[in-house]
C-alpha cells in the first residue's frame, strides 16, 4: 500500500471523527453510539457534514467521444467544485450507490484540483484492478475505511464470529454454519479448496453462526457482499 493511499484512509477516519463530534447538527435525532451511526447516509454527510449538495438523477448521461454511432459512457457519479455538488446516479444499486458516493466524497476532500470528475459504475472491488491511477485507488481506500472503519468492523466480525476464520483450519461446524446449516455433505477439505474469496463471501452474507443470530456483515455497513469480502481480506480478518 503507497503512502498516499495510507493517508486517504487515516483521512477517512478523521473525517468520522469529526463527523460525530458535530453529531447534534448532522442527526436528527443525535445517535447515542458511533455504532448508530452506520450504514452510512451519504447524502446526510455530504450535505449535513461537508455542506455540499448531494443530487441522485435517476441516470447520468455523458455524451460519447469518437464515432457518431458510440454508446454514451456510463457515469455512476461525479463531483462539480463550480456547482458545489456531488451526483450520483440512482439506476444502479443502494451499495453500489453508497460506495459511489463515498468515492465522490473522496474525491472531493483529497484532490482538490479536481474541478470535476466523473466516474463509471463502482462496485467496490475495483481497486484490486491492474494499473488504476493512484488517485483512484485514493478514492477507493478512502471509501472502503469511511463506510468500513476497520475498528468498528473488526469488533463487528469478532462479536459474530469470535476469532478469525483460517480456511487451514476450518473445522465441520464452521462449515455447517457457513453453508447455511445445510452443508450437503461439504466437509472442510472442499469447502476450503474454493479458496479465500468463497470463504469471505461466505461470512459477508451469514447470518447466523454457533446459533447466534445476526444482520450479515455486509447488510450492517450496506455494502455489497463483494465489497464487504475484499474489506475483510485487507483487514486479515479472513485467512489462508
Amino acid at each position: 500500500m503507497s503512502e498516499s493511499t495510507k493517508r486517504a484512509r487515516v483521512r477517512a477516519t478523521h473525517l468520522l471523527r469529526d463527523l460525530w463530534h458535530r453529531r447534534h447538527s448532522i442527526w436528527d435525532p443525535a445517535p447515542c453510539s458511533p455504532d448508530d451511526i452506520f450504514p452510512l447516509d451519504m447524502r446526510l454527510i455530504a450535505e449535513k457534514g461537508l455542506g455540499v449538495r448531494f443530487e441522485e438523477p435517476e441516470e447520468i448521461q455523458v455524451p460519447a467521444h469518437g464515432p457518431r454511432n458510440s454508446v454514451p459512457v456510463q457515469t455512476a457519479g461525479f463531483i462539480d467544485r463550480e456547482r458545489n455538488r456531488i451526483v450520483v446516479a440512482q439506476r444502479f444499486s443502494h451499495e453500489y450507490r453508497r460506495f459511489t458516493g463515498a468515492h465522490e466524497v473522496a474525491h472531493w476532500l483529497l484532490h482538490p484540483d479536481f474541478t470535476y470528475h466523473r466516474d463509471r459504475p463502482l462496485k467496490g472491488n475495483e481497486r484490486l484492478m491492474p494499473k488504476r491511477p493512484q488517485v483512484e485507488l485514493e478514492a477507493d481506500a478512502f471509501a472502503a475505511e469511511l463506510l468500513m472503519p476497520s475498528k468498528y468492523l473488526r469488533r463487528c466480525y469478532l462479536e459474530r464470529y469470535g476469532d478469525v476464520l483460517k480456511i487451514s483450519t476450518l473445522d465441520e461446524r464452521a462449515v455447517f454454519w457457513l453453508s447455511g446449516g445445510n452443508p450437503s455433505g461439504k466437509r472442510p477439505p472442499n469447502f476450503s479448496s474454493r479458496g479465500r474469496r468463497h470463504l469471505s463471501m461466505r461470512i459477508a452474507t451469514c447470518a447466523s453462526f454457533d446459533n447466534h443470530h445476526f444482520v450479515p456483515l455486509g447488510s450492517r455497513f450496506g455494502v455489497s457482499p463483494t465489497t464487504m469480502a475484499i474489506r475483510l481480506e485487507e483487514l486479515q480478518l479472513v485467512v489462508g
